[in-house]
């Protein structure tokens, strides 16, 4: 009983406290992001193929521009080399919670994904990764 107890505690505690968290997060897809379609999140795509992605923000826009960067990974380099492949701004609604849009990237390779606020190019909101084969 006391082992019934304790499992009771720590599984409460661990819903009260941890799983509240709203965490801005990247969507890709290979159609436009929709309402119908965001559970389909893709990571493979290929050369000059159109990439849809979404980035949501569940708490909202602190300022009116965004930096939407994209990484891609060196594989001649024996260590860890990026090179920037895409960087665009983007001046977006704070009243919306999310911004749409798509890009294309020519070459195969190993791709990462970032979202920062212009005024803080330290701390990327939110991240995720893709392959182009």
């Amino acid at each position: 009983m006391k082992k019934f107890f304790i499992i009771f505690i720590l599984f409460l505690s661990c819903i009260t406290t941890g799983c509240n968290k709203q965490k801005p997060l990247i969507l890709l897809n290979k159609e436009p992001v929709t309402t119908h379609n965001y559970r389909n999140i893709q990571k493979t795509f290929s050369p000059n193929q159109r990439i849809y992605y979404a980035f949501l923000n569940p708490k909202g826009f602190k300022d009116s521009v965004i930096r939407i960067q994209v990484m891609k990974k060196d594989d001649k380099v024996p260590f860890l080399a990026y090179s920037v492949a895409w960087a665009n701004d983007i001046y977006i609604d704070r009243a919306k919670n999310y911004h749409l849009g798509f890009l294309t990237l020519p070459s195969g390779g190993y791709y990462i994904m970032r979202v920062f606020y212009l005024k803080n190019l330290d701390k990327p909101l939110a991240m995720t990764d893709f392959w182009i084969k």
